[in-house]
């Protein structure tokens, strides 16, 4: 199958980051610098600046697409329409990058009322967004060969089959994604109040939902299980592993993030990346539990890509082993 993508436009939220270079820490381009966020919201007039977003389906444009390449792959592939199937919401990764990060913060002990109609008016957005894609026909099934939340993939046998057109999906029958990283150091309680109490109707608008991202949740499991149809939870390399795979026990699906640090070393230490695969078996083992294993997040490999093959080798190795 070749997917034939459709012609959206999408007007977003009106507003976006703007950040001021701070200072190299880092080589390479993308992560040369350190970023301050300028505080564009800071009182409730301004929670005007954050726009509902307007999607545009040009349907022509996407069936000229499709035709040519029919008529490019006649006898060869299978052309099928591909749609909106990546369904993300960040709600305070980005709401704090248009306040600032400290400003924003400090706003959660001094201006609690101010944060929450603030994350009313992300989410009621978000949802706005998602339920245009479904009605324009344009959602696509993520069950299948394709990344949900995190990494990992969608395939699942508790959603329905892919449409055969590609396209005209429900949202109902697909995963959703939520994460808020930035709250890795805010309190559990907290972190329910000011974020999953305000992300709840979005993640009822799917079949099943995936949790988190480079953030610490190993403590705030209970929390996380307000959303009724949770099913994987990520389990980065800052979490405290055994803590969480207990808490999610066999009922959901741990998604663990190996610690890609070890592989940007100038020099590849494989018995620490080995220790790592080896203790999330064991655990999976005395937890009985569900476990993704997706290598993510890499910087470097030193120039060495056959670091990423050795590492694929002894991880399956070392799980066929259990």
């Amino acid at each position: 199958v070749v997917k034939c993508p459709v012609v959206v436009e999408d007007t977003g939220y009106g507003i976006e980051a703007s950040t001021k270079d701070v200072g190299d820490f880092m080589y390479g381009e993308e992560y040369k610098t350190a970023k301050r966020f300028i505080r564009q919201i800071s009182t409730e007039e301004d929670l005007d600046k954050i726009k509902m977003p307007v999607v545009t389906y040009d349907k022509e444009t996407t069936m000229k697409n499709f035709n040519l390449m029919q008529e490019i792959f006649d006898g060869i592939l299978e052309v099928q329409l591909s749609g909106i199937s990546f369904f993300h919401c960040v709600l305070w990764d980005d709401l704090l990058s248009w306040m600032g990060i400290q400003e924003g913060m400090y706003d959660f002990i001094l201006n609690p009322e101010f944060m929450h109609k603030a994350a009313d008016r992300y989410m009621k957005a978000c949802i706005s967004r998602a339920k245009q894609y479904e009605s324009l026909g344009l959602v696509s099934s993520n069950n299948g060969n394709v990344l949900v939340g995190q990494g990992g993939l969608g395939y699942t046998s508790d959603l329905p089959a892919p449409t055969k057109s590609g396209i005209g999906g429900r949202l109902c029958d697909n995963w959703g994604d939520g994460a808020d990283q930035i709250f890795t150091s805010v309190s559990p309680g907290m972190t329910r109040e000011f974020a999953i109490d305000h992300e709840v109707e979005w993640a009822n608008l799917f079949g099943l939902m995936y949790y988190g991202c480079c953030d610490r949740l190993d403590h705030k499991i209970s929390e996380l299980k307000a959303f009724k149809n949770l099913r994987k939870v990520s389990m980065s390399p800052y979490a405290h592993l055994e803590a969480g795979m207990e808490e999610l026990g066999s009922e959901f699906v741990v998604s663990f993030k190996p610690n890609s640090n070890y592989l940007a070393a100038p020099t590849w230490d494989r018995e620490l990346s080995r220790k790592e695969l080896i203790k999330v078996c064991e655990l999976a083992r005395k937890y009985n539990s569900n476990v993704e294993i997706i290598m993510k997040t890499l910087i470097s490999v030193q120039g060495e890509p056959q670091r990423l093959w050795e590492w694929c080798d002894m991880a399956m190795e070392i799980v066929e082993n259990y």
